[in-house]
């Protein structure tokens, strides 16, 4: 999967919004519905104020604000680490790998690990991954786990994929697993952890990731949340990783 003009959702999109979240795009009455919550959420997130509140708060344990964060959410982010994964396509790390294991940290409605899958669907290396999501709000991994099964029913048979999820909250832990990871990843992560959660994440990703691994992270490109992405990468750079970006 590349940035062409093929690189878009899948044909199958809004059926899967139908059979996961009951979802119907085309009816303006299931759209309307969102609205509201989509406004708590934008206000919540994008006023200084008011978001360290409304992070601190578990904002996503409201069902009709879950619901429609991951319609906007998942929508908007799903394509997004196609672009990092094809820059460690070049390398070469995917030929001849038959096996990835994989930690998405922050799932919310799983967007990540659906990401994952679906650039993976395009690859073709008949790779069995498997991947572990999680998340400190209880509800998201229901909601992952409600998603999941409509997704790969309509993925196909492209992909040899073991999902399972786990409660993790970086704030109070800094050990998860003793698999080997091959990957890890978190989107929309680290502007909404302290700087405790960083230094725990940071601990998860040198315990556990592979010397070869990889960890990916995608933030909101707003300049708050752009410094402290930086921050965090200059964190991982002191304890000796490698940082492909940002790099300025």
């Amino acid at each position: 999967m590349t940035l062409d003009k093929t690189f878009s959702l899948p044909p199958w999109y809004e059926d899967f919004l139908l059979k996961g979240l009951k979802i119907n795009v085309r009816e303006k009455n299931h759209l309307k519905q969102q609205i509201e919550a989509l406004k708590q959420i934008k206000e919540g997130l994008t006023k200084k104020r008011q978001r360290k509140y409304f992070i601190e708060a578990s904002y996503l344990k409201e069902e009709s604000v879950r619901k429609a964060y991951a319609l906007y959410y998942m929508t908007n982010n799903l394509l997004k680490i196609a672009t990092p994964l094809d820059d460690i396509k070049a390398s070469g790390y995917f030929k001849d790998r038959k096996k990835l294991q994989v930690l998405d940290v922050g799932s919310g409605p799983g967007t990540g690990v659906f990401g994952l899958l679906l650039w993976l669907s395009e690859l073709n290396e008949g790779i069995d991954v498997s991947i572990t999501s999680t998340d400190n709000v209880e509800q998201n991994l229901n909601v992952f786990s409600t998603l999941k099964a409509p997704f790969l029913n309509l993925l196909g048979n492209k992909v040899n994929a073991h999902l399972q999820s786990q409660k993790l909250d970086i704030e109070k832990e800094k050990a998860f697993t003793s698999l080997p990871l091959d990957i890890l990843t978190g989107l929309n992560v680290i502007n909404e952890i302290s700087d405790k959660g960083e230094l725990n994440l940071i601990e998860i990703i040198k315990k556990s990731l592979k010397d070869d691994g990889f960890a990916i992270f995608i933030e909101p490109a707003l300049q708050e949340t752009s410094r402290k992405l930086l921050s965090f990468r200059d964190l991982l750079a002191k304890e000796g990783f490698n940082i492909y970006a940002p790099c300025l």
